[in-house]
């Protein structure tokens, strides 16, 4: 959480979160007003393996197999800034964020392809669903926004020689992996209130899984 409150709930690699102006500010109990949901690979069969970081850290991980391919999603929240809040014992920080980390692995010897969807979708407020506006902003960078207000910031630059379509809901990725190779990409959720034209304040350039890692070793000393 990083906040006090809960801010996301994650269940089999889906992301249910909302939108918070203050997320100091007690939210609902369960957020649910946005889901990232993902689709790993083919539409046949395929294994899927479930377990926390360290065997204890709040970092659930799924793996997905798919043949010659696998997918793991590391899911956390994380500190965007460096110093915590005042007087919160380093447990509290202004700025958080919830970051889906995939990794695509080829574990064979041949070339193989690779096929994952990120769809993201919100409740509007007449029981339809909220319009969310997704653009490219730079050559793997794609914003989801609502207005003034940016959701996810999807990050697949170190993707080579991938095809990116757009879908009636979010966005499809597919490219092929020499064998041994593996890539990672990343889909960034602020829980804080940030407009698309300040997505730049969410590509912090540091190992990000290492700093959650650091802050849960840090205030359970």
């Amino acid at each position: 959480e990083l906040s006090g409150w809960p801010l996301y709930t994650i269940v089999n690699g889906e992301i249910a979160f909302d939108s918070y102006a203050d997320h100091r500010v007690a939210p609902i109990a369960i957020p649910e007003r946005y889901r990232l949901i993902p689709r790993f690979g083919s539409d046949g069969e395929a294994t899927v393996k479930r377990r926390l970081r360290g065997e204890w850290q709040p970092i659930p991980q799924t793996t997905f197999l798919d043949k010659s391919i696998s997918y793991e999603q590391s899911t956390y929240v994380v500190p965007m800034e460096k110093d915590p809040l005042p007087n919160s014992n380093g447990w509290l920080f202004e700025r958080a964020a919830c970051v889906a980390e995939y990794r695509i692995a080829n574990s064979g010897v041949e070339p193989a392809r690779y096929s994952l969807n990120l769809s993201l979708v919100g409740k509007g407020t007449g029981g339809g669903l909220e319009s969310i506006e997704l653009r490219s902003v730079a050559d793997g960078l794609v914003l989801a926004s609502t207005g003034a207000r940016l959701l996810a910031l999807i990050d697949l630059r170190s993707l080579s020689e991938t095809e990116i379509e757009s879908t009636s809901d979010g966005l499809r990725v597919e490219g092929e992996l020499p064998g041994g190779a593996s890539v990672n990409c990343f889909a960034y959720l602020p829980a804080w209130d940030v407009t698309p034209n300040d997505y730049a304040a969410l590509l912090i350039e540091e190992n990000l899984i290492q700093k959650c890692e650091e802050y849960w070793n840090k205030v359970t000393e």
